[in-house]
């Protein structure tokens, strides 16, 4: 994702947030050349760029950045000095959020296997080594930002919906448990933009109408 954003270039020699800091430094100031506050927002791909480009800016331009569905993309180190608010929003079961995986229990158990047959099986013991290191590096990657929650609905009932702030993730497996249970296809039918959309839509709506 890094890659993509700030090492890949085009046919101008240019990366993708050489080209935001460009739109920035071209239309982000007002009529008396106060910087404007900078809203970053995507959805899958676009929220892991989106987060990115707000780790990459200026880290006290003011804002938000909202992602929707969006990957683990860096350790905590990485996102240390982050000043803007960032909001993720997750809807139920949506399986991208929940990748790379956290593989702790994997990380230990090959490292357990690569000691266990160290000495009489030892081309087990290195590909054991190598999964160990490989999952390591994904161990280290974890979510960062604000999470809304969105919780499942039956087909087409969106009024059903609720928007959670940051629940316990116990609950969430529980929940993902159940929706698994209904359908194995939940996860991946979760992502969809047009799913997120309408359940915000509806939520906003009734927070217009309600105040």
């Amino acid at each position: 994702f890094r890659k993509a954003l700030a090492v890949t270039t085009d046919s101008s020699g240019k990366t993708a947030i050489d080209h935001v800091r460009e739109i920035i430094a071209r239309d982000g100031k007002d009529e008396s050349g106060e910087q404007l506050p900078v809203f970053l927002t995507g959805h899958s791909l676009g929220g892991a760029l989106a987060l990115l480009t707000t780790a990459e800016l200026d880290r006290d331009i003011c804002g938000a950045c909202y992602t929707f569905g969006a990957p683990r993309v860096a350790n905590y180190e990485y996102f240390d000095n982050i000043k803007t608010p960032v909001f993720r929003v997750v809807n139920s079961s949506d399986i991208v959020p929940r990748v790379p995986p956290i593989m702790i229990i994997w990380v230990k158990l090959f490292q357990g296997m690569e000691w266990l047959t160290s000495y009489f099986l030892p081309p087990v013991s290195r590909l054991s080594g190598k999964f160990s290191k490989w999952l390591d590096k994904l161990e280290g990657y974890r979510h960062y930002g604000d999470m809304r929650y969105l919780t499942d609905v039956k087909s087409g009932r969106f009024s059903d919906v609720k928007l959670l702030h940051n629940p316990p993730l116990i609950d969430r497996i529980m929940w993902v448990g159940q929706q698994l249970g209904q359908s194995l296809f939940s996860p991946v039918q979760s992502h969809s933009m047009v799913i997120y959309r309408k359940k915000l839509q509806f939520l906003a709506n009734e927070r217009n109408r309600t105040h």
